[in-house]
């Protein structure tokens, strides 16, 4: 399901747990997204074999899309949290529930990425959703700000976040302290 996780081995052992970064809509392919350059261990290993052979392992995980709701559905992506972030808004365009769609994004992919490419086209083509970027060093009660700028009550929304621990951990306090979003409409992800 979009927003799981699986773990990945290559032909030479390197092995490691990535979410899975395609919407369920598209079940003979399964995207993943690897950041790192050629000293990431699972990219020297794929790199080195012509036609590279991977083991998977799950899917597991419970960073699902709510599919029965239609409430607003409020995405934010942090750093590697782009890859569950992804899948879950390609499955929410997908089953065309939700009333509206809005992606949050902070990390630092250079503009003009493949990413910002498509989540602009997003935006573009479709009435219901719009995105936003937010800088890359936003703190998680910056984020919430911008957040609740654009949607001042969250209560009846859906809220996805996928972040680093230690910044979902500040954005949880915030939120806590600061908004009306019952437990229900919140769904977090840790992101290494």
């Amino acid at each position: 399901m979009a927003g799981q996780r699986v773990t990945l081995t290559s032909d030479d052992g390197i092995n490691r747990e990535l979410p899975i970064a395609s919407c369920p809509c598209d079940a003979r392919n399964l995207q993943f997204l690897l950041r790192g350059g050629a000293d990431d261990p699972l990219r020297a290993s794929l790199a080195v074999h012509q036609t590279p052979t991977l083991l998977i392992e799950g899917p597991f995980g419970d960073f699902l899309l709510q599919e029965e709701s239609s409430a607003p559905a409020i995405f934010l992506s942090v750093g590697d949290g782009v890859a569950p972030i992804k899948s879950l808004v390609e499955h929410a365009i997908a089953i065309d529930r939700a009333v509206t769609l809005h992606l949050f994004r902070i990390d630092d992919i250079p503009a003009g990425s493949q990413i910002g490419n498509l989540y602009r086209s997003w935006h573009d083509a479709l009435d219901n959703l719009s995105y936003t970027r937010l800088p890359q060093d936003t703190a998680p009660k910056d984020a919430l700000e911008a957040l609740l700028q654009r949607f001042p009550r969250l209560s009846g929304c859906r809220l996805y976040v996928a972040a680093p621990e230690s910044w979902l951990a500040e954005f949880r306090q915030a939120l806590e302290s600061t908004a009306d979003l019952a437990p229900e409409g919140l769904h977090l992800a840790t992101v290494d």
